[in-house]
């Protein structure tokens, strides 16, 4: 791929993509599953382009990788530092394998998969930020880039745009339009909702309206399904 991809535009946070958000990760790890198996590789991620020592559960969205959150690896321990370099300079997809073999903890639970080899693909936006498909395994991927690339961008396009739209809407409600939000996710009516708020039917009937404002929404009951698909509330908290 020889330009960028101007439409995406995602944020640099410091906690995982979609974290909290089971039914989400949960769906895109298995859009990511099925994409690397495409490719005939069983191990995939989406992730902040950053140095070396970035610890890696820190700097990825989403993954397939299962133990991630419980591993000690960096994203130096996944891509060596000439990759990651090329990678934040460059849009086209490279191929990457480890500097030779790394001494790792064996109780470390990503030791297990072997990874050895990976083809990256860079996403930059207009604000410098800068993440990556991954595809990683034990054996060096026989893969055509250009195809690679063609398949990997409605992917990555669609999870960093979900992404700021959930962003972007948690940043323009605030916390009483939330927690009404949630509160009629559980059920509760206007009345319910006030007295568990403190404030009135008519107050919380205004951010309900407030709330849909904001979201794009026709009615409450269109509000709360969109708060729900971006992950704004969480309907296992009630």
């Amino acid at each position: 791929m020889n330009q960028l991809a101007p439409s995406l535009s995602f944020e640099i946070h410091a906690e995982p993509l979609f974290c909290g958000i089971p039914s989400k990760v949960a769906s895109f790890s298995k859009q990511l599953r099925n994409f690397a198996a495409q490719f005939q590789l069983h191990h995939a991620l989406i992730h902040r382009l950053g140095p070396p020592n970035a610890m890696l559960k820190d700097t990825t969205y989403v993954s397939t990788l299962r133990d991630m959150n419980f591993s000690g690896w960096t994203l130096g321990d996944l891509i060596n530092a000439p990759a990651l370099s090329t990678l934040l300079t460059h849009n086209g997809a490279i191929f990457w394998q480890h500097d030779g073999c790394k001494m790792r903890l064996k109780t470390d639970p990503l030791n297990r998969l072997d990874i050895r080899y990976g083809i990256s693909i860079p996403f930059h936006n207009a604000f410098g930020n800068h993440a990556a498909l991954t595809l990683c395994d034990s054996h060096q991927p026989n893969i055509n880039t250009a195809e690679f690339s063609q398949l990997a961008l409605p992917l990555i396009d669609t999870i960093l745009t979900t992404e700021r739209l959930k962003n972007t809407a948690r940043a323009s409600l605030s916390n009483r339009e939330t927690d009404c939000l949630q509160w009629v996710a559980a059920g509760k009516t206007s009345i319910e909702t006030g007295i568990i708020l403190g404030l009135s039917p008519h107050t919380v009937n205004q951010y309900l309206t407030s709330a849909a404002t904001k979201l794009v929404a026709v009615n409450r009951t269109h509000a709360v399904t969109k708060a729900v698909r971006l992950g704004l509330i969480n309907l296992t908290t009630v």
